[in-house]
């Protein structure tokens, strides 16, 4: 794949992906199932520091506010590096796994702030 834009750099970080996904059904359904599983975990991850930070009140409405801004900024980010060409479902699938992880991460550390 040949780059000739500043456009096609996404297109050619993950053809490989696609080469691979596209080798064998095996490697299709082991990506579907590792973004799968990452979406769960990071999902649950986010339940459960949301039911340790408690209720939403004056203290935690500012928390969920900016992890929910982090989350945001990192679908933006994602939209822009995964390419909008093929393994497009596949892509949205780990963009928003990715986003449920940087608001665990943030609503972790505010958790381990408030404890301390």
């Amino acid at each position: 794949m040949n780059i000739k834009s500043i456009s096609d750099i996404p297109a050619w970080l993950f053809y490989p992906i696609k080469l691979w996904a596209d080798k064998d059904s095996d490697n299709f359904n082991i990506l579907v199932g590792t973004g799968m599983i990452l979406l769960v975990l990071s999902l649950i991850m986010v339940w459960v520091l949301v039911r340790r930070l408690g209720d939403s009140d004056e203290r935690t409405t500012g928390v969920y506010l900016k992890a929910t801004s982090i989350a945001f900024v990192v679908v933006i980010i994602c939209e822009i590096i995964f390419p909008s060409t093929y393994l497009v479902n596949q892509f949205k699938l780990y963009k928003y796994a990715f986003a449920m992880i940087a608001a665990a991460i943030y609503l972790f550390g505010e958790y381990r702030k408030e404890t301390k």
